[in-house]
């Protein structure tokens, strides 16, 4: 039995019943009975949690179980602070709960969504809204996720053949921990980011556009959210220019460039690394030459900016 029949099974199986977590997590939160919630289907959402569309009283709601195992590469305490910082600043209007550590939550579910689009200047502009509100906000939750420290967690899990996958792929790491150096001395600021900031985590109505999925937020270097925007994308590096105009509303200063170009090459190379581990473990992802591609570039563009 494949791992993705045993999760459509446990999704099929985890809400049939009144014992399920669902029901008293949900009615503990929204005051009802546990016979006023219906649950109408699991939300497949391709990661390992367990979702549902639920109603309660006439309103759509979605539930989130933790699926097994992922409370080894999810904090579930900072995502649930960094959650509720996102609901009180207004970038996340789906949220209505999530458990401090046990990590379920509770959200409105939202009618007629649409993808979010790279190259759709209203989008773009509001995603950088949403980066500058929630960089500006000024909380510290006392949790802190460093992008290159996880890469290089994850470059130990590579073996031999995916190390060599690239050629340059030694090159690549030398010239990330130099950039990743160069990032920290010119002009880093650690804020509340997001960390998965990229086109699905957009949720598109006819009304707003929420970001949503916090599960790798954390105190950050600002340019981490930047970056992994744009390396998720199909961007040239001119419109890559123009997301960063977007974000700051100006031209950015020699500083702040070689700092976003430095890091974006950091986090270019973070999704590399993580997209070889993904073949490792036998999930191979379609974004692994982008990745290679955007180092390549990143890299090349700092290291020019660093000899200017």
């Amino acid at each position: 039995m494949s791992v993705e029949m045993t999760k459509t099974e446990l999704e099929d199986t985890f809400a049939s019943t009144p014992d399920s977590p669902l029901f008293g997590n949900m009615a503990g939160v929204l005051g009802c009975a546990k016979e006023d919630i219906h649950v109408i289907e699991p939300i497949r959402a391709g990661n390992m949690n367990l979702i549902y569309k639920v109603e309660v009283g006439g309103e759509l709601y979605v539930y989130r179980h933790p699926g097994p195992g992922t409370e080894s590469i999810v904090d579930r305490t900072s995502e649930a602070v960094s959650q509720k910082v996102a609901g009180e600043l207004g970038i996340d209007k789906t949220f209505v709960y999530q458990h401090p550590t046990d990590g379920w939550k509770i959200s409105r579910f939202v009618e007629n969504v649409r993808p979010f689009e790279y190259h759709n200047k209203e989008h773009v502009a509001s995603a950088m809204r949403i980066a500058r509100t929630l960089h500006g906000c000024g909380t510290d939750t006392g949790f802190k996720l460093d992008m290159h420290e996880d890469t290089l967690k994850q470059i130990e899990l590579l073996d031999e053949k995916w190390r060599g996958h690239f050629a340059d792929f030694d090159e690549m790491l030398e010239i990330a921990e130099r950039l990743n150096k160069v990032a920290a001395e010119h002009g880093s600021k650690i804020v509340l980011c997001h960390n998965d900031f990229y086109d699905t985590n957009f949720l598109v109505s006819d009304e707003r556009i929420d970001l949503i999925d916090w599960e790798f937020s954390g105190m950050s270097d600002y340019a981490s959210d930047l970056a992994v925007f744009i390396c998720c994308s199909d961007y040239t590096y001119e419109e890559s220019m123009e997301v960063l105009r977007e974000y700051f509303g100006r031209e950015l200063t020699d500083e702040e460039m070689l700092h976003c170009i430095s890091y974006l090459a950091v986090i270019s190379f973070h999704w590399l690394v993580w997209a070889l581990y993904q073949e490792v473990v036998g999930a191979s992802t379609p974004f692994l030459d982008i990745y290679y591609k955007y180092t390549q570039m990143f890299e090349q563009a700092a290291l020019k900016l660093l000899n200017e």
